[in-house]
């Protein structure tokens, strides 16, 4: 079969995402957890993933690999990978539940309240940082929280 040369930022980009799918393995099998069927399956379609995903499109990721699961024990399972650190629930405005491994570096989320998309942003928390100190002092207010958090919603236009 005929593999394409890789220019050095793919390789990179490869390479570490395969770094942080083997680091996610081992330390499920440090604490000794296994790792079965359905739990590597739910690990590899997050992985996959460039943004959060919904336990709906889990599931379909999940059966287009030949893994069948059932929504209550894939919840129970990201419940499980969650508390291990493994998985990191990502809040949104509406009801649903999004998740995506935690080993992703740190960032915020724009979603689109008309089609649900979800992107992945960077964003300066020093200066919201700044801001808050500023308005906290002018308002006589102590900032409690110590990471500020960033969601923005709007309409896809």
């Amino acid at each position: 079969m005929f593999s394409p040369p890789l220019d050095n930022a793919t390789k990179l980009h490869y390479y570490s995402g395969m770094t942080m799918l083997s680091n996610t393995f081992a330390a499920l099998r440090d604490v000794r957890y296994r790792l079965t069927k359905r739990r590597r399956a739910l690990i590899i379609a997050l992985f996959q993933s460039q943004t959060p995903l919904p336990v709906s499109d889990i599931l379909v990721r999940m059966a287009k690999d030949g893994v069948s699961i059932n929504k209550t024990t894939a919840y129970r399972e990201l419940a499980t990978l969650e508390r291990l650190g493994s998985v990191t629930r990502v809040p949104m405005s509406d009801r649903k539940q999004y998740f995506e491994l935690s080993s992703r570096d740190h960032h915020h989320h724009l979603v689109c309240i008309g089609c649900e998309r979800v992107e992945d942003i960077l964003v300066d928390e020093s200066a919201i940082v700044e801001q808050e100190k500023r308005a906290a002092s002018e308002y006589r207010f102590r900032a409690v929280q110590a990471v500020p958090s960033v969601e923005i919603s709007s309409v896809n236009v």
